[in-house]
């Protein structure tokens, strides 16, 4: 099929530089007239000193001083996309294209397949990126920006024969190898994304995200060898990068040998304690370790979480392609879903002025903001996403909880009142109701909504979390221990939980239930200087 040969070309020239038994010499017969002489000026050196000193010396001769002149001279065949097999000189060569290669051989410039299938933004977009590349159609970073444009926009195919052409015609950039390896994958063809990889590993030995994504593709197919050898060489290439290490780890563990794994995850939680993936993984070290209370933590603080893809210089370009709405939506909430409010504000303000009439760009940028702290911004979105659809119940109850932030005690109470108006049973809506009660000076009522959330949505943490301190604070100590107990419950991997749970059971002269609480926040916490504090007023308390 079309995407199978779109890289078949570069496999044929990784292995007639790697000097295949007979693969060479059978190059000579695809050429354009007139490049086998080229072929033979090109190879001399090489094989000469192979010839002399042996296999070897062979190997690297032809990997360093042949590519360039097999590349200038169009070894690299275009399979049936491409005349009679002759490639054009990659497009940093000053090198002339030899006689045969004329304008009949250039690359075919890849467009949509299904033009009527994508939005009008991304069709005229792709109209303009092409009319650039046939103006150019020689330059593999031409080729190489379209597909991106393609990748960014789930056009996997298209990206897949640009990726293709600009790795033909420039092969010293892995990086167009690597995203045709995505497209690969996001075509469900994992099978050639990894026969890519393995083909190229050698080529491309010092590209630390090609390597990481080798090794992730041969653990999967139960290829433990390779998968440990790529995951080495991009810890070589890139010692700072956390992705490798997890990879290792998890290699580790499969092998029984979860002490060796546990200490890579800690280092990697400890530099990042946004790595979901290996927050879970660590849990099941963990648990193999019987530390129960330790894989308990570590797996919900992993739950959802998924490997990495190491990032590379491509990436954060390729983000900026994005044109499609739904994958920018998509996308963003990700984002925010991975604690990444920043990069989900910065993707959405980029492409606010596209899409005027859409509630979700602007309902996503002001949850970013107010998880940034932003709260005066947080407001400006969520008056515009509620100017485009006013029944957002979501967003009335956090733009209350912004008002509140911003000392707008009186507007945060409507705006939650709002909230319960549209959906009643939502308990985040009473907790935010509650606070602005609080901050207005009406406890009674502000116990009221408590209640009244508890009662719609029991499993909610705050909630519980908040009517205990009520309790406490009124005097209801058998209550607020009641309501400390069932938060433990829910949130069995936070030690301030267990720690506001062993200050209501001490209150309420339960102090066996108020040490086991302590020594639950030693096993989640045993190092941190804040939970010695809370133990030591526990204590104290206890012994009034």
């Amino acid at each position: 099929m079309a995407t199978e040969r779109s890289f078949e070309p570069l496999r044929v020239r990784i292995a007639a530089l790697g000097l295949a038994p007979g693969l060479a010499p059978g190059l000579a017969p695809g050429l354009a007239p007139g490049l086998a002489p080229g072929l033979a000026s090109g190879l001399a050196s090489g094989l000469a000193s192979g010839l002399a000193s042996g296999l070897a010396s062979c190997l690297t001769s032809c990997l360093t001083s042949c590519l360039t002149s097999c590349l200038t001279l169009g070894l690299v065949l275009f399979g049936a996309s491409c005349g009679d097999g002759a490639a054009p000189a990659p497009s940093n060569s000053s090198a002339p294209v030899g006689p045969g290669v004329g304008s009949a051989q250039r690359p075919p410039v890849r467009r949509l397949d299904k033009p009527k299938a994508v939005s009008r933004r991304v069709r005229d977009a792709v109209e303009r990126a092409v009319a650039q590349v046939e103006a150019a159609a020689l330059d593999a970073r031409a080729h190489g920006e379209l597909g991106m444009l393609y990748e960014a926009n789930g056009l996997s195919a298209e990206a897949l024969s640009c990726y293709g052409t600009a790795a033909s015609l420039d092969a010293s950039d892995p990086l167009w190898v690597l995203h045709g390896c995505y497209a690969f994958l996001a075509l469900g063809q994992q099978g050639e994304a990894l026969q890519l990889l393995k083909d190229t590993a050698v080529m491309y030995a010092q590209c630390a995200p090609l390597q990481q994504q080798l090794g992730d593709l041969a653990y999967e197919a139960g290829d433990a060898a390779t998968a440990e050898s790529a995951y080495r060489a991009a810890q070589t290439a890139a010692p700072e990068a956390l992705e490798p290490l997890v990879g290792l780890a998890q290699l580790a563990f499969d092998s029984g040998r979860a002490a060796e794994a546990a200490v890579q995850l800690e280092q990697v939680v400890a530099r990042d304690p946004r790595y979901r993936a290996a927050h879970f993984l660590l849990g099941s070290c963990y648990r193999d370790l019987g530390r129960a209370a330790d894989a308990e933590r570590e797996t919900r603080l992993g739950a959802g979480g998924a490997r990495r893809r190491m990032r590379d210089r491509l990436s954060e370009r390729i983000d900026g392609y994005e044109l499609d709405l739904e994958r920018i939506v998509q996308r963003a909430t990700g984002l925010l879903d991975a604690r990444r409010p920043d990069a989900a504000l910065a993707l959405l303000e980029r492409h606010a002025a596209a899409f005027p009439k859409d509630a979700r760009i602007p309902t996503n940028a002001g949850n970013a903001c107010l998880s940034l702290g932003r709260a005066a911004d947080a407001i400006v979105w969520y008056d515009k996403a509620l100017a485009l659809a006013p029944d957002q119940f979501l967003v009335h109850a956090n733009r209350s909880n912004g008002l509140l932030t911003l000392g707008r005690a009186d507007e945060a109470r409507a705006a939650a009142q709002r909230a319960l108006d549209l959906s009643p049973s939502h308990g985040a809506s009473w907790l935010a109701l509650a606070h602005a009660h609080e901050a207005l000076g009406a406890a009674a009522e502000a116990e009221a909504a408590l209640r009244k959330g508890v009662e719609s949505d029991p499993r909610n943490p705050a909630l519980r979390q908040a009517l205990a301190q009520t309790c406490t604070n009124a005097g209801k100590l058998d209550e607020a221990l009641e309501h400390a107990r069932v938060q433990a419950e829910l949130v069995p991997e936070e030690w301030r939980v267990f720690a506001q749970l062993a200050f209501a059971a001490a209150d309420a002269r339960q102090p066996d239930e108020a040490r086991a609480a302590l020594e639950k926040t030693r096993a989640l916490a045993p190092a941190d200087p804040d939970r010695a504090q809370v133990e030591a007023a526990v204590l104290e308390l206890l012994a009034q």
